[in-house]
């Protein structure tokens, strides 16, 4: 009885293992991938890194799944396919990619490819956003700024939008920008917003550029 003990417990060590290894051997696989199509995107090249997104999807990447939606969503390097970019938003939010919470969030409050559900929605949208997605962190912004969905709380807009920019938002840096330019919601502060915008020109960001040249 003992040895019988023995061997089921050995048994079950093994098929652990195994599965552990075999769990990090596909993610170095779509980390991969996924390095080669961001790259790719970065280039430009938006057919080429829908295809080795899809690869990595195969693979089971989150990370991949939320990408390849957004081309989809938006018709970038390849068809326009609303249904398809919701199901992968949908697959990656399952997987646990936070990109992936805050666009299938983003599709339910917006009523993309969804039945537009405002409270489901903004619940998905906020959880990737306590993880740390700056897209969630600015959309949140927005909706407070306008008091879309809820309650309209400038300060609060402020507190999302800073949070989004320390996480490399662009546009959350406009925004901030913007206030500190037109004093919505704060002390009207050109030297603030010439920061603010100058932050997001650093990072590329054209229409920051040129907010700069205006203000100076």
């Amino acid at each position: 009885m003992k040895r019988r003990k023995t061997l089921w417990c050995a048994r079950l060590i093994f098929v652990c293992v195994f599965l552990l290894c075999a769990t990090f051997a596909s993610a170095a696989d779509y980390d991969a991938l996924n390095k080669a199509a961001d790259e790719l995107f970065d280039n430009q090249d938006y057919a080429a890194a829908a295809q080795k997104y899809e690869q990595a999807v195969q693979k089971g990447s989150g990370w991949a799944m939320a990408r390849l939606g957004y081309l989809y969503e938006n018709g970038i390097g390849v068809a326009a396919d609303v249904n398809k970019a919701f199901s992968l938003y949908e697959k990656g939010a399952a997987a646990g990619d936070i990109a992936a919470i805050y666009n299938l969030g983003a599709c339910y409050f917006f009523g993309v490819s969804a039945a537009k559900d405002e409270a489901r929605g903004l619940a998905l949208i906020k959880k990737s956003a306590e993880a740390g997605d700056d897209g969630a962190l600015c959309t949140l912004g927005d909706l407070y700024q306008s008091g879309t969905g809820v309650p309209a709380d400038k300060t609060l807009a402020l507190k999302y939008y800073r949070k989004a920019a320390r996480a490399g938002s662009e546009d959350a840096m406009k925004a901030i920008a913007a206030k500190y330019a037109e004093g919505d919601g704060v002390q009207k502060d050109k030297q603030e917003a010439l920061r603010w915008y100058g932050y997001a020109a650093d990072l590329g960001d054209e229409e920051a550029a040129a907010a700069v040249k205006k203000l100076k």
